[in-house]
């Protein structure tokens, strides 16, 4: 690991407004990074009722009051659930459910939280993408990713699926995260991976929203691929930095590292060493090859903290 950059900025302001500028750097080192608003005015939780999803609704109840958000929790009931069952016990399957989660929607509502249920029948990945869909949802939350006997395998291709067809990003919470369970004051420290493209996406604005909400610090990572070769060091680092600028310019305290591969146990071990609350990647749906799918899956499964997609370049 390489530290390139560390700097501080002053403490943070108030005020909903979320600074946009451009940080240019002279030719060929170029770099536009802007920002606008992060509204989550609506969170999806997926819930199973195990208490791996219990973790996820803890989370969703926590970035509700930050936010002043609406929660809405989904249950799918697989068809392996009632193959071979007559309509009684479908009936009697599907009050169960319901009853359930209108046990968890009273406990959201009593904490002064707005909250709905749903209860559908098929694939739990079609139906959190549909429902998702319907509600035009600015978050989906899943609190069961690697529990139960999902192997690496099949969680990789679960995620890359949900993360690729969500409308919304996406907020993970793997077997590492759920078992540390960390909270608020965890939320202090937020780790950006950057592929440190010419110009920045949705994922800064999260990363710069949730950072002001909960007056956090960021580390804004790399991790060197293949594809840098074509790219100077020198490059890379202004790329960096003119991030951390953006950041600092804003308020929000600022790092940079550039991280040898493996990607996924790199970002992990960072998360760990550094005690961060939450990793933030922006994804290109393109960039979900096998490799990317790997990646994405040890990340889940090792980081410490929940892990955050947004779609787009970061």
């Amino acid at each position: 690991m390489i530290e390139i950059t560390s700097s501080q900025a002053p403490p943070l302001h108030s005020g909903p407004e979320v600074t946009t500028m451009a940080s240019l750097i002279p030719d060929p080192i170029h770099t536009e990074v802007r920002s606008h608003a992060i509204h989550l005015k609506h969170l999806l939780v997926a819930t199973d009722f195990s208490a791996a999803a219990a973790v996820g609704l803890s989370y969703a109840k926590l970035l509700a009051r930050l936010f002043h958000s609406e929660i809405t929790l989904v249950h799918a009931i697989t068809s392996a659930d009632t193959d071979g069952a007559d309509d009684k016990d479908e009936r009697a399957e599907w009050n169960a459910a319901s009853e359930q989660l209108n046990a968890e929607r009273f406990k959201v509502e009593a904490r002064g939280i707005r909250c709905s249920s749903v209860c559908r029948v098929g694939d739990p990945s079609d139906i959190l993408v549909q429902t998702a869909a319907e509600k035009d949802s600015d978050l989906l939350i899943l609190g069961s990713i690697g529990h139960h006997s999902l192997a690496p395998s099949q969680l990789g291709s679960t995620a890359a699926f949900i993360m690729r067809a969500a409308p919304c990003p996406t907020l993970m919470i793997g077997v590492e995260a759920t078992r540390k369970n960390v909270h608020l004051s965890s939320f202090r420290r937020l780790i950006f991976a950057s592929s440190l493209r010419d110009h920045m996406g949705q994922a800064l604005s999260f990363a710069e929203t949730v950072a002001r909400v909960c007056n956090a610090s960021v580390d804004v990572v790399h991790i060197r691929q293949k594809s840098d070769q074509i790219l100077p060091s020198e490059v890379l680092e202004h790329r960096q930095k003119a991030i951390v600028a953006h950041l600092n310019r804003a308020g929000i305290p600022a790092s940079s590292y550039l991280l040898a591969p493996p990607a996924g146990k790199s970002i992990a071990e960072i998360a760990e060493q550094r005690g961060a609350g939450l990793i933030i990647f922006g994804l290109e749906h393109k960039a979900l090859d096998p490799s990317a799918r790997s990646t994405i899956s040890e990340v889940i499964q090792l980081s410490p903290c929940p892990v955050l997609t947004v779609p787009g370049v970061a």
